[in-house]
């Protein structure tokens, strides 16, 4: 039986990275972009034309659904719901096939840290043990979370650690901790995508 192709649109290579080491590829083949908009300066509308240009690419390739995971980053004026329903309704202009998107509660980092107990356990090498707990850290900057209990012998490097940080988080956890995180896993659940 020929593999399900699908379609994933990021902000940029530290979700590429994990993405495709944290994704079951056993009944799916997953064709990953990146928009390669810096998601604090870019408006909107131009996120909205970069994704339907990538979205149009990868149905070109028998994508059977596409897959758009996107930062709010430092956005107070929007939830992540009114977000993702503006740039459902920019894309819609531009292109007319199947997406979904999911709008992270600030940044991947937040996914990770959703988690922060697991990290602190499984990677105590790497995060102090004093780091705060798996609550509160929803719409905080999660970059600056890890930096700030990071030990202090080596540095965080987003596309080295993002991928080995998320996939040792117990996912179920992390979806009591982030909604935006929860609403993705769902999604995947219910598609049949494992995430390890």
């Amino acid at each position: 039986m020929p593999k399900l192709q699908v379609g994933f649109i990021v902000d940029g290579p530290t979700e590429v990275e994990t993405f495709e080491a944290c994704l079951n590829a056993q009944h799916h083949e997953f064709h990953m972009r990146k928009n390669n908009l810096n998601g604090r300066d870019a408006s909107l509308d131009r996120i909205a034309k970069a994704t339907a240009d990538l979205l149009r690419a990868l149905s070109k390739k028998g994508t059977t659904f596409n897959v758009v995971v996107i930062d709010k980053e430092e956005r107070p004026d929007l939830s992540c719901d009114e977000m993702r329903s503006q740039l459902e309704s920019k894309i819609g202009t531009f292109f007319k096939g199947h997406f979904v998107i999911f709008v992270v509660d600030i940044m991947f980092e937040n996914w990770i840290i959703a988690d922060f107990d697991s990290l602190k356990r499984n990677h105590s090498t790497l995060i102090q043990q004093t780091a705060s707990s798996n609550s509160g850290n929803e719409g905080k900057n999660g970059c600056g979370i890890l930096k700030k209990y990071w030990r202090s012998d080596s540095s965080y490097k987003k596309t080295v650690h993002g991928p080995i940080l998320f996939k040792s988080t117990d996912k179920k956890t992390a979806t009591k901790h982030s909604v935006s995180f929860q609403k993705f896993f769902d999604f995947l659940k219910t598609n049949k995508i494992t995430l390890y």
